[in-house]
């Protein structure tokens, strides 16, 4: 597909302003030609140097929140991908999560200033995106698609450039919704415990399957781990003193490692119990926290329902 990007609306700021007109309606079910893997998208785009903007105070060395902006004007910028997560269920708050139609293993997080994307993109629904004046940043050391955003946080640390949601109408702009979802074509890749943490951040936004996972009993509300207890063995419950920090869950597997489960207070699943005692093939989407008041971040693991835990008899 030749000159899309002089089809689109220049809603958001970049280091090339420039002006676009929406991309026309499309009957066409077949996604655009993508320019680049996702893998080469984020090689190419994010150059983790604050090129256009600097990075947070609170980057570290490491430029944890860090964000470029995608060129506006020229040829087209395309990815393509295939739904994986879902929002229906609240876990998943104004983001969809994509991986590569030809290596499932790679994956990326679209950060969109919207609700009930699952009625529009569903699980294994495939998309184009045309990147032209958006953003591709790390938020927490996990990239993420989306615009330049400042947070005026009043905390001075928090204060800076970082990846924000796109809003939607200029999402839309530079959508392709493909066809018809096909879930049954979704890859969640089998992996340890084990091997998720020695993946680093080549598996941040993967969809994975620990098989025989088994919740161990322990938990964090929100950040001291503790034994759960009657009062506490629940996905996201009880609510954290602080809002919108997850409820994390412990759970190991055969190969020894522990790693935890990330549960939203505002999950429609966050009052229900956990299966204890159970082992089960887990299907989650891998995420990461990573902030300079730590040296080591953590792996969070989220699940888009409770049936993706999957118990054995």
């Amino acid at each position: 597909m030749i000159g899309l990007a002089g089809l689109l609306a220049a809603a958001l700021p970049s280091c090339e302003p420039s002006h676009y007109e929406p991309i026309p309606p499309s009957t066409d079910t077949q996604p655009w030609t993508a320019t680049h893997s996702i893998a080469e998208f984020i090689a190419k785009f994010a150059t983790e140097k604050g090129t256009c903007f600097p990075v947070r105070s609170n980057s570290g060395n490491a430029n944890l929140f860090s964000v470029d902006s995608i060129p506006q004007g020229g040829d087209s910028i395309i990815i393509n991908g295939r739904v994986v997560s879902s929002d229906r269920d609240g876990n998943m708050y104004k983001y969809i999560v994509i991986q590569d139609l030809n290596d499932p293993t790679i994956g990326l997080k679209i950060s969109v200033d919207a609700n009930s994307l699952y009625g529009i993109m569903p699980i294994g629904q495939v998309i184009s995106i045309c990147c032209n004046g958006l953003a591709i940043g790390k938020y927490a050391d996990v990239y993420q698609l989306g615009c330049i955003y400042f947070n005026n946080d009043s905390d001075t640390r928090k204060q800076g450039y970082e990846p924000g949601r796109i809003p939607w109408t200029a999402f839309q702009q530079r959508l392709k919704i493909c066809g018809d979802p096909e879930p049954d074509k979704v890859v969640a890749t089998p992996m340890t415990i084990a091997e998720i943490k020695a993946g680093g951040r080549e598996v941040h936004s993967r969809l994975v399957v620990i098989k025989d996972a088994e919740f161990t009993g322990w938990g964090k509300n929100p950040f001291d781990p503790e034994e759960l207890d009657e009062e506490t063995a629940f996905w996201g419950r009880p609510k954290p003193s602080i809002t919108g920090v997850p409820i994390a869950r412990e759970i190991t597997d055969p190969s020894g490692e522990k790693v935890y489960v990330s549960t939203s207070e505002f999950a429609a699943f966050a009052n229900q119990p956990l299966p204890l005692g159970k082992v089960g093939d887990l299907t989650v989407v891998v995420s990461y926290y990573r902030d300079k008041e730590r040296n080591e971040g953590d792996f969070q693991l989220n699940v888009r329902a409770t049936s993706d835990f999957k118990e054995k008899n």
